[in-house]
């Protein structure tokens, strides 16, 4: 227990000086964004460890309709995030997808490349 407390004691007296620096809001700000950014992935595992045990308790109950809903539940969850890389890596971000053909429309005007680079 002793080792951890000088673990903890290094520790701060390394971070403390630099969230009381003039940069202490931006250093307040990342480390807001660290612990929000890790209660979302704790998140999403927890409802991803929800949907599995769905899922194979509707394998293990021969249930077809329970079944068929976790997988179109899960089809639906991957077509959305593919959508969403599709239009971040082929634009930079920074374009909207047509809500029927799919079709990619930069927002901007310039001309962007097949990579998303701006020419």
């Amino acid at each position: 227990m002793r080792q951890i407390a000088d673990i903890f004691r290094t520790f701060l007296t390394l971070a403390l000086p630099y969230f009381r620096s003039e940069e202490k809001w931006q250093a307040r700000g990342l480390l807001a964004g660290v612990v929000v950014a890790e209660f979302g992935v704790v998140y999403a595992l927890v409802a991803f460890n929800h949907w599995n045990g769905y899922f194979f308790n509707a394998i293990q109950d021969r249930n077809w309709n329970a079944f068929l809903f976790s997988l179109l539940l899960f089809a639906g969850i991957a077509a959305d995030l593919a959508l969403r890389w599709r239009r971040r890596s082929a634009t930079g971000g920074d374009a909207q997808l047509h809500p029927c053909t799919g079709a990619i429309r930069p927002k901007s005007s310039a001309a962007v490349d097949i990579v998303g680079r701006r020419r």
